[in-house]
């Protein structure tokens, strides 16, 4: 457990703890590339949305634990790259009210999500039929679908500008989409 006016958590600080199953990261605004890659057993994560000073989650932050299920605070706005990445216990993700940008493969390899949600207050990315998008000047961009949707077929809505990379990853029922 880190303090409550704890500021950041530096890239690599807690890579590969194999011991560490808890965290708490207190008053943490930023938690930097790789702070807790590989830490395979760290299956509780609390992103402290009650004190809601988390803004920034870098790269490849989160890749490879064990959480079953991640909330971010609504004070977050940036999550890069991978930040989420590869957690095959991961089954639901909440992204907050001010998260405005959302890395290539955040949540990338997380064969089991099931649940993916957004804020409503949140004015850029939104979630229809478990498929994420986000709005863009142009339209709107398909994130990405939960790996665990079962369609055999997806039909890009009309206004989808954009499929992002990755969109459909391990989506292994899909067999056909009509854009």
């Amino acid at each position: 457990t880190l303090p409550d006016k704890f500021e950041t958590i530096k890239g690599r600080a807690f890579w590969y703890m194999s011991k560490l199953t808890r965290l708490n990261i207190g008053g943490t605004v930023t938690v930097a590339s790789s702070a807790f890659l590989n830490d395979n057993v760290l299956s509780e994560v609390n992103l402290r949305t009650d004190l809601n000073r988390l803004q920034r989650i870098g790269e490849g932050a989160f890749d490879r634990i064990s959480a079953r299920s991640i909330t971010l605070p609504d004070s977050v706005t940036t999550v890069e790259k991978e930040a989420f990445a590869r957690n095959s216990a991961l089954t639901e993700f909440h992204l907050g009210a001010s998260t405005r940008s959302i890395g290539d493969f955040a949540l990338g390899d997380d064969s089991n999500l099931a649940v993916l949600s957004v804020s409503p207050a949140n004015r850029d990315f939104f979630v229809d039929s478990g498929v994420l998008y986000e709005n863009i000047a142009q339209g709107r961009r398909l994130i990405m679908s939960v790996p665990t949707n079962s369609a055999s077929e997806f039909t890009v809505p009309a206004g989808t500008t954009e499929i992002g990379s990755w969109a459909f990853n391990n989506n292994t029922a899909l067999r056909r989409v009509v854009l």
